[in-house]
């Protein structure tokens, strides 16, 4: 199943039916510098931290940044931005942090955590119905009972979920951001203590993330489990959201028959 839904109908029904406070988040990598380069969309002047750029894309605003802008040396060699970047702290580096009882684990994670797939000149981070091009990624900045939603919505159409890869670590610049470039498949991340203290996001904020090419399916999914999965004051408020945005009910929602209600 193909995305059928144009980018601003694809926001507006995941924000209606999970009733998100924030944007659909979308990030779209650039290869091409002229490509790049002709995009009119505000790049930031200063250095500024990646994850930064998607928590301000969750609140409406849109920007591109290249190598320059990147505050944090890890998220530009892990998009791909840094064609010259060497390992300059090694095996030793990482388990020093103190995040690790033995080097094993420090090896595990520092094997695992690795660049997008090629050589990128830019990022455009912004709100998915604003952007001018369809992203390589959707984010969606939520909470446990949303991103459970979104699961439910994955599980309709793909199955069941069995190899998340997570630690707490780099969580919206390879959690959020490369695991589905690189490996075309759906994440989760409860993000990681750095974008937690740049970002000040709240305490039950975490991410799910995916291809865009899988948009279409996970709201079908969400769309389609909504009768079955919620209780009847949430479906109340996501038949008034859908109308308060003009958006038609894809499938009726009738109270008292979730699974969980007794027969």
């Amino acid at each position: 199943m193909e995305n059928t839904m144009d980018r601003k109908e694809l926001e507006g029904y995941f924000r209606s039916y999970l009733q998100l406070d924030r944007n659909v988040v979308g990030v779209k990598l650039y290869q091409s510098k002229e490509e790049f380069c002709r995009l009119d969309i505000k790049q930031n002047k200063h250095k500024n931290y990646y994850c930064h750029m998607v928590n301000k894309a969750s609140n409406g605003k849109m920007r591109k940044g290249d190598l320059s802008n990147f505050a944090c040396e890890t998220s530009g060699k892990l998009l791909g931005l840094d064609a010259f970047y060497e390992e300059k702290e090694g095996i030793d580096g990482w388990y020093d942090s103190g995040l690790y009882a033995n080097r094993r684990n420090a090896r595990i994670e520092h094997e695992s955590v690795v660049p997008v797939k090629g050589h990128n000149t830019g990022v455009v981070v912004g709100p998915l119905k604003n952007l001018p091009q369809d992203p390589d990624v959707v984010i969606l900045v939520c909470n446990p009972y949303q991103a459970m939603r979104v699961v439910q919505g994955y599980t309709y159409h793909y199955g069941f979920k069995s190899d998340i890869k997570m630690s707490g670590m780099c969580g919206v610049c390879f959690e959020s951001t490369v695991v589905p470039v690189n490996n075309q498949e759906f994440s989760v991340s409860l993000l990681c203590s750095g974008t937690r203290f740049v970002c000040k996001w709240p305490d039950d904020v975490l991410m799910v993330s995916f291809p865009f090419g899988m948009a279409g399916r996970i709201i079908d999914g969400i769309i389609s489990t909504a009768q079955a999965c919620e209780p009847n004051h949430k479906k109340t408020e996501i038949k008034h959201r859908l109308h308060h945005d003009h958006l038609k009910e894809k499938t009726h929602l009738h109270h008292n028959e979730g699974y969980f209600y007794r027969k």
